[in-house]
Parts: C-alpha cells; sequence; structure tokens
C-alpha cells in the first residue's frame, strides 16, 4: 500500500509539471495563476492542518496505530522469509568461500572426480517400443 502512496505522489509531482495548454482555461471564469509561494503556503496550512488530526480524532489514529502495527509485523514477516530463502542452508567450504582460520581446507578434487557420472534422482524414462 505504501507503493501506491509513493506512486501517487510522484505522478502528482509530475502532473504538477506538465505545462497546461490554452484549452484548459475556462472562458467563464477568468485564468489565475498561483505564484510557488502561494502553492507552498497552501502546503503548510494543509500539514499543519493534519497534525492536528489526531487531537480532533483520537479514535480514528488509534485504529491508524493499530493498522500500520499490523502492517508492519506483515513486513517484518516477509523479511523474515526472504532472508529464510536466500540463506544458504549448506555451510560446507566449496573453495569459493574462505575457510575460517582452525579449520582444515577440503581435499581438492581432481579431473578424475570431476568426470564421474553423478547417481539421477528420481525416476528414469523407460524407452517406448519402436512402432
Amino acid at each position: 500500500m505504501f507503493f501506491l502512496l509513493r506512486a501517487a505522489f510522484w505522478l502528482s509531482l509530475v502532473v504538477l509539471l506538465i505545462p497546461s495548454g490554452e484549452e484548459t482555461t475556462s472562458v467563464a471564469q477568468p485564468a489565475r495563476s498561483v505564484s510557488p509561494f502561494e502553492a507552498v503556503g497552501a502546503a503548510h496550512s494543509t500539514y499543519e492542518d493534519l497534525k492536528g488530526f489526531c487531537g480532533r480524532n483520537p479514535d480514528t489514529c488509534q485504529t491508524g496505530r493499530v493498522i500500520a502495527d499490523g502492517f508492519a509485523a506483515k513486513a517484518r514477516t516477509g523479511a523474515r522469509w526472504v532472508y529464510e530463502q536466500l540463506d544458504p542452508k549448506d555451510t560446507t567450504a566449496t573453495g569459493s568461500t574462505p575457510v575460517p582460520a582452525g579449520e582444515a581446507a577440503p581435499p581438492a578434487a581432481s579431473a578424475k572426480d570431476v568426470r564421474a557420472p553423478r547417481p539421477i534422482a528420481g525416476p528414469l524414462p523407460i524407452p517406448r517400443p519402436a512402432v
């Protein structure tokens, strides 16, 4: 959900930066341009109004806190799951990682060992009779 808020913010910023054409102004209303200082002042007054929201609506803020806590718990659980999926389960030295001091390095595999056939795990295909 936070992604949607960020996306809405950036899209609204992009829309504000797009120049408006002549056809967007209404003929019935005279066009009023808003200076950047007026826009910042309006944003500041909106921010000040939102700061006092929890003082006016404590029950709504308490519900929002409970929702945010639940969302944070879910995010932590998801991050933990991703970490566990990415964490290697086999911690034996493979030669690509340094061996800690005091431990013996595993013996190097010879070319003969590399070419040795490995057993196939799982069912083998059955050849079909020729027609």
